[in-house]
Parts: structure tokens; sequence; C-alpha cells
């Protein structure tokens, strides 16, 4: 999950495995934003073979992200900042609000406090989590948990591994649509809505400067 700290790398890459196509991005930044060097989108079924979701099998996308970088010309060894993203199932988040913790305190108790919101089991759960905000008036935190299972995190980095890539960054999907909108300077008020429409899932994000809500 994104920790609001500021941005040191000079080029990032971004990568989507998605169960239609794989998108790379090539960024560069900038003073004020990022340039866009290249991108490529390649299908994880090549032409001519017939789309089963269920022959998706996580060995199939490696070879097709080692293509793509060979096209982009970038070196796996030569990247300083790559980010990724997982969804599914046994992703999760969700906002609570608890008692006012010192840090040293606050990421044990969350751990037991996304038992009873998260449905995934707590001995395999991956747990992350951002406080939003802190009220005045009652001093209560207002916290973004996001988990995964081990599984889901392994098998996702593993799939880079095998591409020869080192994971930085691996964001939950609803959260990193949200990065992305952000990190993009708008100045208007009011609430967005943010869709990430995908071949057989929609992540919705509805945010706002004062108040965000992730479904």
């Amino acid at each position: 999950m994104k920790k609001n700290k500021p941005v040191r790398f000079k080029e990032s890459v971004g990568i989507d495995i998605g169960t239609h196509s794989v998108k790379i991005v090539h960024l560069k930044k900038l003073h004020d934003g990022f340039n866009l060097l290249n991108y490529e989108v390649r299908p994880t079924v090549p032409q001519g073979v017939e789309y089963t979701l269920s022959d998706l099998r996580p060995e199939r996308f490696a070879p097709v992200i080692v293509e793509m970088m060979k096209t982009l010309k970038i070196s796996p060894k030569s990247i300083k900042h790559l980010v990724s993203s997982i969804g599914g199932d046994n992703t999760s988040i969700k906002q609570i609000k608890t008692i006012f913790l010192p840090d040293e305190e606050l990421e044990s108790a969350l751990f037991f406090e996304a038992k009873k919101h998260i449905p995934i089991s707590g001995s395999d759960m991956v747990l992350d989590y951002q406080v939003l905000s802190v009220e005045e008036k009652t001093n209560n935190m207002n916290i973004l948990l996001s988990a995964t299972s081990k599984e889901v995190l392994n098998e996702h980095t593993g799939i880079l591994s095998t591409a020869g890539l080192n994971p930085h960054i691996v964001d939950i999907d609803s959260l990193a649509v949200a990065n992305s909108f952000i990190m993009n300077a708008f100045a208007e008020e009011g609430v967005y809505v943010l869709l990430n429409v995908g071949a057989h899932r929609t992540n919705m994000v509805i945010w706002g400067p004062e108040a965000k809500f992730f479904a």
C-alpha cells in the first residue's frame, strides 16, 4: 500500500497482469509529474489459441512478460522501481475505526482487528495498512486495511521472479487505481468515482479530498 512518502526514483516500470492481457508501462519521474517513455500490451493467450480462463496457469505469464521486456528494450536488472498489483477473491480492503494507538502498538493490534473484518484465514493473511485520519474530537483513528493470502502474494511474486524481475511494490488493484489518480494533480473539490473495468472483474473506488471509500 502506498505510504505517502516522497518519490525518490527516476524511472519506474508498472506491470498489470490481467486474465485477458498483460500491460507494461515505463515512466520517468519529472519535477511536476511523469513522462510516459514506452508501453506494451499483449494478450495472455497467443493469437489463434482458444481463450479458456481455467487454462491461465501462473507459468503462462512469465514468458509473455520476458518477451514484452525485450520489445521495450528494458533490462530487468536495470529496474530500480517495479510496481504491480493483485486482485481477486483472496484480496480485500476494509476501512475501520479504532482508538488511537502509538505506532509500536498499532500493527499488532490491527492484525487481530483485521480477522474480524477480512475473510482471509488469520494464519495465511498478509496485512498492510494506512492511517487515513485522526478525529480531533474523539482521537479515534480511521484506518484502511488491505490484505491478501500468502498463496496469492507468493504466486504473483513468483511470476515476476521467473521473468527475472524483483518486485518492489505490490498493491491491491483498487488501491493502485486510487494511487494513480491521486498522484496526478487536480484542484477540484467533490467526490470522484474511479472504475477499473477488467475482463472478469471490476473495482470501484469513491474518492474525495476529505473522505475515501473503497469497494
